[in-house]
């Protein structure tokens, strides 16, 4: 197998070489633990090789471990059966309902039930006999779940669930179906986007979000308290470090990976640069980074507690550590450096992309790690989560598997392991599952035992929801758009992945390094948008971006598909057949040449954007997250206004060959001055991740993506689109979208006299009906961008989602045509406002429009054109005009028709 390696700017020196080398090295062998930590025997550790290598997430019972995976699925070991037994461990996958074998997060609730968060298909359930799956549409908020709980009071026993587009809960009913809520950021969280989340004391829930710290609430969690960092500390050396009296005030990050509640009430978040710790209920904080020295160094992701009070931590550097946090003892148990690193692969050629040699056309190779079957000690530093079951202490980690320390915890019953049953709770009984679930397959019940029952998806919305939606919507005020922010984060798309034609880029898109040492733009949108793209200036001289090209044809899912045009023109060449349509290439800022403490270089990208409402996405995938210290990536993003600072003519002379205009984007010397509009973060993205932004043009604006102390920071494409369903030129020719335009802004101010005279209460009246009252809240909902844009980009999808369950039973249901595509225009409109872009693009063609995705990938090269670069508005508008052409003259042909670029008007058709 080949790997095609290429980069621009400074070219890797032998020195370089050997740093990437050593860099590899460091994260499989271990490094000192912190002063005064003791190391326990080696043979206290048992690793297993049954859940695979690469563990996300755990959860104990009584009777049984629960291990979340990648790639794998989840795992049940029965805890009463010897482990090296085939028969303790059993597997879930899709094969078995599971939704994914991709599994993020895991809980027990008080009936028993298993829940299992997945990376793009929103929760499953387990009642011990089959899986349910839970996505947008049948209640939970968002398709990536990041983090779950379970609350133990069986008079509540309400499931909290943690997504890129709030935080959703179940609650159980008297008739067993249960009932979803969702808190967005309207609700009072501070963000939208939830990382974890952790039931306390009557009920009190915590949730971390990605980059804007923690909140709290109580029943009936109508109000929510935020916490956040007082200073954003930098990761810097110089931070300060300490436990207790000798901590410095407040989180040590708004950045949350885990939150723990423990039996006397303090409450643990973990963070990228230590733990905060609370002791009285979330009032005031400490900032806890013992570990290291280094800052960036005291990074943790899952906590546990046992039965002597000690704190369990899964740590990136530093292995497992316990700290007890009354005597401030630390231990901490890391990779012995004997164990032997995987070969380091080699770089590859460096230069420029060369098409005409045909590659092997397979995916980027991935070196396996070390089978840490028969190694004594834990198997990896890197561990993802900790459990804590009597006499022993599970760890998870991300490469090494999973593995067993006993002799550090007694056997009594550990306060991280909840028991699954009450011995005094009827089988089946609030409190009481099933054996099946929490015992071993031995200790099943008689056939006539029931399991609980699954939940029930949310239902299709009352009349009396409906009318309240009405009446939420009535309150959204009117915002002039000069008056709202130009730049706001808005909610991720991890379903998508890298199938991205029709969906992103419409309007612009940069294909990054896919023809390095050159990008390829594309977008069919009629006014230019114009980018600049670079390495942070904390960097060595001369050094610049880089342009890997890791593989060039590919069918990894993940991996973004190739520019129609460019795709087609590379398969009549014959570099590559029509089943690979994707290529893997990416910026990198060559981090990885730069010692992990220091800040930068990063990624920083200018876009000067043109007049209009816009998506910003950006989209990555960590393609070799499985390996050495990439699996450490961790970025946070910024976006800021653009303004250049004052540079000598010298110096743009030098770096901008097309003279002051475009040097202005380069130039990122002001950046930091600038107060930022919008922030993200991104983690765990071995599935491909767009993070999405609204941006109002006309602006310029720049996106740093931060390294983070983590490795080198990459960044696979850019991407731009007007927020309309339906753009042009896809749906609309230039004149007619120009008449839209002016008939949405003659619109706009009847909608603001109307606010102004205060008349906007008889629209929002109380409907008679459920099909009034849904056909309303749709057009007001269409109406929404026009009264405040930021509103109805942040918050407007628990609305959507409603719509969309009132509209597709009532599709099925409908007896004539006309009705039933009336229906389906309304339930695809509100696919596209959920990003399902797959059930979207089935609904434009059961009501007979030709998509956009259908569209682009149609679009063939004429065999003469060198590039189509910058024409896409041309080519689409041809290319419709044909289609308009041949559907008149009842013509023969499939979708598929080459345009070529000679400035004219003519088609040619093959």
């Amino acid at each position: 197998m080949s790997m095609v390696t290429v980069a621009t700017g400074a070219q890797p020196s032998r020195a370089e070489r050997a740093l990437r080398g050593a860099f590899w090295l460091l994260a499989f062998i271990g490094v000192q633990a912190a002063a005064g930590a003791a190391q326990p025997p080696a043979d206290a550790w048992e690793t297993f090789k049954q859940p695979g290598p690469f563990i996300l997430a755990l959860s104990a019972s009584d009777q049984a471990l629960w291990i979340a995976t990648e790639d794998g699925g989840l795992w049940r070991l029965d805890l009463t059966a010897d482990p090296a037994k085939p028969g303790a461990w059993r597997q879930f996958t899709t094969k078995e309902g599971l939704a994914s074998d991709d599994v993020y997060a895991v809980a027990v609730d008080v009936a028993g039930r298993v829940w299992a968060g997945t990376i793009d298909q929103g929760v499953s359930v387990y009642n011990g006999q089959e899986w349910q799956t839970f996505g947008v549409y049948d209640g939970c908020a968002g398709e990536r779940v990041f983090g779950l709980a379970a609350d133990p009071d069986p008079a509540r026993g309400i499931v909290w669930i943690a997504t890129d587009h709030g935080l959703t809960s179940w609650t159980p009913t008297p008739d067993g179906k249960g009932a979803w809520r969702t808190w967005t950021q309207a609700d009072g969280l501070p963000a939208s986007q939830v990382y974890a989340v952790a039931v306390g004391p009557a009920g009190r829930v915590w949730i971390g979000t990605e980059y804007d710290g923690l909140a709290w609430s109580d029943p009936p969690y109508d109000k929510w308290q935020c916490v956040r960092a007082e200073v954003e500390r930098s990761g810097d050396a110089t931070d300060a470090s300490g436990v207790g009296e000798k901590g410095a005030p407040g989180l040590p990050s708004n950045l949350i990976n885990a939150v723990r509640v423990l039996a006397d009430g303090t409450v643990v978040a973990s963070t990228d640069f230590g733990l905060g710790i609370s002791r009285d209920g979330g009032r005031t904080w400490t900032a806890w980074q013992g570990l290291a020295k280094k800052p960036y160094q005291n990074y943790a992701r899952g906590l546990a507690e046992d039965g002597a009070g000690g704190l369990w931590i899964a740590t990136r550097h530093k292995g497992l550590a316990r700290l007890d946090l009354k005597t401030e003892d630390l231990k901490c148990w890391q990779q012995s450096a004997s164990r032997k690193p995987p070969p380091l692969p080699p770089l590859g050629p460096v230069g420029a992309i060369d098409d005409g040699v045909r590659p092997d056309v397979k995916s980027v190779p991935v070196a396996p790690l070390a089978d840490a079957g028969d190694l004594a000690g834990i198997p990896d530093d890197y561990v993802l989560d900790v459990a804590v079951t009597p006499g022993a202490v599970w760890v998870g980690t991300y490469g090494g598997g999973l593995a067993r320390l006993r002799g550090a915890v007694s056997d009594a019953a550990p306060r991280d392991a909840r028991p699954v049953s009450a011995s005094s709770s009827p089988p089946g009984a609030p409190g009481s599952p099933p054996t099946l679930v929490g015992a071993a397959n031995s200790q099943r019940p008689a056939s006539g035992s029931a399991n609980p029952p699954l939940p029930a998806p949310a239902a299709p919305p009352s009349l009396d929801e409906l009318n309240a939606m009405l009446a939420a919507l009535s309150l959204v005020p009117f915002v002039p758009p000069e008056n709202q922010p130009p730049v706001v984060r808005l909610d991720d798309d991890w379903l998508t992945k890298g199938d991205c034609l029709g969906r992103y880029g419409r309007y612009w898109g940069c294909w990054c390094a896919i023809c390095s040492p050159q990008n390829y733009e594309w977008g069919a949108g009629p006014e230019k948008v114009e980018k600049c793209a670079r390495i942070g200036p904390n960097c060595t001289k001369g050094d610049s971006l880089r342009y890997w090209v890791d593989c060039l044809y590919t069918e990894n899912p993940n991996t973004l598909e190739m520019p129609p045009t460019y795709l087609d023109s590379r398969i009549k060449k014959g570099y590559q057949t029509a089943n690979f349509t994707r290529r893997e290439a990416e910026w990198c800022d060559n981090g990885h040449a730069y010692s992990m403490s220091d800040d930068g270089p990063s990624l920083y990208c200018s876009l000067r954007i043109p007049e209009g409402l816009f998506y910003l996405s950006l989209y990555d995938h960590n393609k070799d997250g499985h390996t050495g210290l990439n699996r450490f990536r961790d970025y946070r993003i910024s976006v800021r206004r653009h303004v250049p600072g004052p540079l000598p003519a010298a110096e743009v002379a030098e770096n901008s060959p097309d003279g002051l205009r475009n040097f202005n984007l380069y130039d990122i010397s002001g950046f930091d001055q600038q107060q930022e509009m919008a922030r993200g973060r991104i983690r765990d993205f071995w599935g491909g991740v767009y993070k999405r932004f609204l941006v109002r043009g006309p602006i310029e604006i720049t996106v740093c993506v931060n390294r983070n102390h983590s490795h080198n920071t990459m960044l696979e494409g850019v991407f731009l689109d007007l927020v309309d369903e339906r753009p042009v030129p896809y749906f609309h020719t230039l004149a007619e979208w120009r008449t839209l335009q002016q008939a949405r802004a003659e619109e706009q101010k009847a909608l603001e006299a109307e606010a102004a005279s205060g008349a906007r209460a008889e629209r929002f009246r109380a409907a008679a009906s459920e099909n009034e009252a849904a056909g309303r809240l749709f057009e007001e909902l269409g109406r929404m961008p026009l009264v405040h844009a930021v509103w109805w980009a942040q918050e407007s999808r628990p609305f959507y989602a409603a719509v969309l369950r009132w509209a597709v039973p009532r599709m099925a249901s409908a007896g004539d045509d006309d009705a039933k595509n009336r229906f389906a225009r309304i339930a695809a409109t509100c696919c596209y406002q959920l990003g399902l872009y797959e059930e979207w693009d089935d609904g434009q063609a059961q009501i007979g429009v030709r998509s956009a995705r259908r569209i682009e990938k149609a679009l063939r090269w004429d065999g003469v054109t060198y590039s189509y670069q910058g024409k896409g508005y041309e080519i689409v508008t041809k290319y419709l005009l044909e289609r308009r052409r041949r559907e008149q003259g009842n013509l023969d042909g499939g979708d598929e028709i080459s345009v070529p670029w000679d400035g004219g008007d003519e088609i040619s058709v093959p």
